[in-house]
C-alpha cells in the first residue's frame, strides 16, 4: 500500500472516531436532559402522594386555596379526604380511595425511578465509549 494512502486511511479513520465521540456526546446531553426531566416528575408525584396523605388526616373542615392557573387561586373547603377523582388516561376520570391513589402516585415514582436508572446505565455505557475513543486517539 502507498503511504500516502495509508495516511488518507487513517485521516478519514480519525475523522469518522470524532463524528462517533461527538454523536456520543450530544447523545449523552439528550439523556442528561431526559433525567433531569424525569427527576422532576418524580419529585412531583411523590409530593403529590404526601399532600394526598396529609389532605387524608383533615378532620376538621378546613378552608384551602386550590390554584386554577398560574397564579389565579379559589377558596375551598375540605373535611378529609377519603376519595379522590384519577385521571386514568384517553379522558376516563374514575374513583378511587385516598390509600389507591397514593399507592399510585408512589408506584409512578417508582417507574419513573427505575427510568431513570435506565437512562444513567446508558449514560454510563456511552461514557465508557468516548473514553475509548479519547483514548485510542492519543
Amino acid at each position: 500500500m502507498h503511504p500516502a494512502s495509508a495516511h488518507k486511511m487513517d485521516k478519514n479513520a480519525k475523522q469518522e472516531k470524532m463524528i462517533e465521540l461527538q454523536l456520543i456526546k450530544q447523545h449523552m446531553s439528550q439523556l442528561r436532559q431526559q433525567a433531569e426531566i424525569l427527576e422532576q416528575q418524580k419529585a412531583e408525584v411523590t409530593v403529590l402522594a404526601e399532600s394526598l396523605a396529609e389532605l387524608r388526616e383533615i378532620k376538621n373542615e378546613k378552608e384551602l386555596l386550590v390554584p386554577l392557573a398560574q397564579g389565579v387561586f379559589v377558596r375551598s373547603k375540605i373535611s378529609g379526604a377519603e376519595e379522590f377523582l384519577v385521571n386514568v388516561g384517553s379522558g376516563v376520570v374514575v374513583k378511587k380511595s385516598a390509600e389507591d391513589t397514593i399507592s399510585l402516585m408512589m408506584k409512578q415514582a417508582e417507574e419513573i425511578g427505575g427510568v431513570i436508572s435506565n437512562i444513567a446505565e446508558k449514560m454510563n455505557i456511552l461514557a465508557y465509549k468516548a473514553a475509548s475513543i479519547e483514548e485510542k486517539k492519543r
